[in-house]
């Protein structure tokens, strides 16, 4: 019988669940009653669209979250709330309070409104969470963040190690000129974010750094002393134009940590173009770069001084700036001609690479694919054993029928790309002179733990 599996596996049983169906199980038995009553995994998403909740009073939401909680006889180690009618400030604060008292460690609250352009914060983040001993990962979205005025050196989020925040406003006293820090962090990504240079002035021990959608963009004094320690850096290129730079394209220092680079809405205008290229050269040990193009064509706004740049590719890179890159990804791939002679510039000056990965754009054609991997085919590199590959985005994230209806639902976002991706080997590609006949692996966009 089922009820006399052991706790251990009707637990992991209840976390292939959703929550309200894993509630459903305690009318089982009493033992699947008192497993359900430990389990520490809530997650109240947007699977709850399909599970009768839509049309919920926010009373009758909060009553049922609230009942939930109180009921546990265990830790709520997971904590998810991304769907529902929006709780009022008091609900959210006991909820909270609760779970920085029974061992919460990955908490997520967000409450965005699709379609609202406003993103205005809806909510005060609960002051009992910045004190919270066993929280390692935080994501907000649509929170005041605003730091306690007592706040010591070192005293909020003790064990954090990542922070995600979208569309928050971040405010902090300092008292006696300093501001709190956060000793474990290791991960801190925002979007559309306000004051984000107010946040954790010292984080000793960050590695990842992730910026997209600054409305104002980043301040340069701010972005420098992060942008030299940390190992991955994920960035919108436009945020590149830094502002208070003092100067109208300021000079990257050179990044000895950093190993994977990822730039969004990569643009071949040229300012951006530039900007982003003396960024690549001020990392000399990047083993990993990922570009993602943006969807405006850019040969429509790229002038003809990139363009000669680009057909020149010694002027402005050479195999020592990139001597040890190894993995490159580049996404919305159109086929143009600035893209195709970007392209041949990696494969030129990169005598490491081994595997370039060409994630082509929605309205990219078979024909077309050929066409292009039979003249990279041809195209001399620097690296005897570099690959090149050939991805469909329809295989690669669905049919273009699911992403808009993700997209509607709220689901798709800026930060997809920091999503783990499972399942590599089901993935369609075309591969393109493989030594050995040797199968390869796609290169995730995010390595996942």
């Amino acid at each position: 019988m089922i009820s006399q599996l052991p706790d251990e596996l009707k637990d992991r049983i209840l976390e292939c669940l959703n929550t309200r169906n894993a509630a459903r199980t305690a009318l089982l038995s009493s033992q699947w009653r008192e497993v359900w009553l430990r389990h520490g995994r809530l997650l109240f998403d947007w699977g709850f669209e399909k599970l009768g909740t839509v049309g919920s009073t926010r009373m009758a939401f909060g009553k049922m979250v609230s009942d939930i909680l109180l009921l546990r006889s265990g830790p709520v180690k997971t904590f998810k709330l991304e769907y529902g009618p929006e709780p009022t400030q008091s609900d959210l604060e006991v909820w909270c309070r609760y779970l920085s008292r029974n061992g919460i460690e990955d908490l997520h609250l967000s409450f965005r409104t699709v379609g609202d352009e406003r993103h205005e914060p809806k909510y005060k983040l609960p002051i009992c969470l910045f004190s919270c001993p066993t929280i390692k990962h935080l994501s907000l979205g649509s929170f005041f963040i605003d730091f306690p005025a007592n706040a010591r050196l070192g005293s909020v989020f003790p064990c954090l190690t990542s922070l995600q925040l979208v569309d928050c406003v971040v405010s902090v006293h300092r008292a006696n000129g300093t501001s709190p820090s956060c000793p474990n962090l290791e991960e801190l990504v925002f979007q559309n974010c306000v004051h984000i240079e107010n946040l954790l002035t010292s984080v000793p021990k960050l590695k990842l750094l992730g910026a997209w959608d600054q409305p104002v963009g980043i301040d340069w004094e701010w972005f420098k002393p992060r942008f030299l320690v940390v190992t991955s850096l994920f960035m919108t290129a436009k945020l590149l134009l830094f502002k208070n730079a003092g100067v109208a394209k300021p000079s990257f220092p050179t990044a000895l940590n950093i190993e994977e680079l990822w730039l969004h809405d990569f643009s071949f205008a040229a300012e951006a173009f530039t900007a982003s290229i003396q960024l690549l050269k001020e990392c000399p040990n990047l083993l990993t770069l990922g570009i993602v193009l943006e969807d405006e064509p850019s040969f429509m706004r790229a002038r003809e001084t990139i363009s000669r740049m680009l057909e020149n590719s010694s002027g402005w890179l050479n195999d020592h700036d990139l001597c040890r890159l190894e993995n490159v990804e580049i996404r919305s791939f159109t086929g143009s001609r600035q893209e195709m002679l970007f392209v041949k510039a990696i494969l030129s000056n990169t005598p490491a690479l081994e595997r370039l990965v060409i994630m082509e754009s929605d309205d990219f054609d078979d024909a077309q694919a050929l066409k292009l991997s039979r003249e990279l085919l041809c195209f001399p590199r620097a690296s005897p054993k570099a690959q090149v590959l050939f991805v469909d985005s329809n295989t690669m994230f669905g049919s273009r029928n699911s992403k808009e209806k993700r997209k509607e639902n709220g689901v798709e976002n800026k930060f997809s790309c920091l999503v783990r991706k499972e399942n590599w080997k089901k993935k369609r590609m075309r591969r393109q002179n493989v030594p050995n006949g040797r199968k390869t692996k796609f290169l995730p966009f995010w390595r996942g733990k």
